[in-house]
């Protein structure tokens, strides 16, 4: 009888400790509500309600609302948000490691660019769970180029003129002044006015966002040139990672990569569309051909000494480039 009864106790125990698992996972987002990446994010919190039979929330915090990257992860390092979605400069902010996806010219195509996150992905999740985060998925989203006030096909046009940085990052802006950029420090906030004043000439940035934010109407060149791809990502925090049950984990992971990865198409359409409405506002845009490039590779490659081994891991660094020779060997 005694037997029997603890025997009950631990079946009782066991199932309502199962069935009272729960957990609502906060993220902040700078993606404006009913733009297509809040759509995916709204797609994935279904998605991983219907996975975990409602054990798992996601409640979205879009638009900033939160604040922004830093105030985000701010939150997140003390508990009062769990995830954050993060562009180029939060996964800077998670390790410096990170600043590698923006040394310019190193990743030259998004063939290029979706090899090394295949490959690497191991290394690179591995840098970002040392950090404490868990990355849940990569988020790509174009290209950097210059927009500018005069015209630049080649780097010593742009190395002439006052020029912002999107990462505020020591290193990297040491590396830019370094091989001769004028580099004005400015918040992205800041650009207009900055533009308005003459205080910067010019400023790299997708066309997206010079776009959405109507720089271009005081930057009206654009050079062709792809110089950094834009890559982010959806992180949480890995102690709240670690709570949801090791079998639900995979499902999660593919259910994230179903609703963000197809953004990259439609971010590649919504590109498009953006240069073709600026170019009807009188952007004017340079097209950038081997022989342009090439000069641009071999005046930025001079950047890469001053981040790797500060900033970023050599070994990193080293582990990337041979992945990098390797693929354009192949395809050549």
């Amino acid at each position: 009888m005694n037997r029997r009864r603890i025997l009950c106790i631990l079946i009782c125990f066991f199932i309502c400790g199962y069935s009272s698992f729960a957990l609502t996972i906060k993220i902040g987002s700078s993606a404006p509500a009913g733009s297509p990446w809040d759509d995916a994010l709204q797609d994935m919190a279904a998605e991983w309600s219907r996975i975990t039979d409602k054990r798992v929330q996601v409640q979205l915090y879009p638009g900033g609302s939160a604040g922004n990257e830093a105030d985000v992860l701010r939150k997140v390092r003390i508990g009062q948000l769990q995830g954050a979605v993060v562009t180029s400069g939060g996964l800077t902010a998670i390790s410096s490691d990170m600043l590698i996806f923006s040394l310019p010219l190193f990743i030259r195509s998004d063939d290029e660019l979706d090899y090394i996150l295949e490959v690497m992905e191991d290394d690179l999740r591995i840098i970002i769970e040392d950090k404490g985060f868990n990355l849940i998925a990569w988020q790509t989203a174009g290209w950097v180029r210059p927009f500018s006030k005069e015209p630049v096909i080649y780097p010593e046009d742009l190395k002439s003129l006052k020029l912002a940085l999107p990462i505020d990052d020591a290193d990297f802006v040491q590396a830019w002044k370094s091989i001769g950029f004028h580099i004005v420090q400015v918040s992205s906030n800041e650009f207009m006015t900055a533009l308005q004043t003459n205080m910067i000439e010019a400023f790299i940035d997708p066309a997206l966002v010079a776009a959405s934010f109507q720089w271009f109407a005081l930057a009206k060149y654009m050079c062709e040139i792809n110089l950094t791809p834009l890559v982010g990502g959806l992180v949480i925090d890995k102690r709240v990672w670690s709570k949801i049950p090791e079998e639900y984990r995979p499902r999660l992971l593919q259910a994230a990569y179903d609703s963000i990865h197809p953004l990259h198409d439609a971010t590649e359409g919504l590109t498009d569309r953006a240069i073709e409405l600026m170019k009807d506002n009188g952007l004017v845009s340079f097209p950038v051909d081997a022989e342009i490039q090439l000069r641009w590779i071999q005046d930025l490659e001079r950047s890469y000494d001053k981040i790797i081994g500060s900033s970023v891991d050599p070994e990193l660094f080293r582990k990337m480039e041979s992945h990098l020779e390797r693929f354009r060997r192949g395809n050549n």
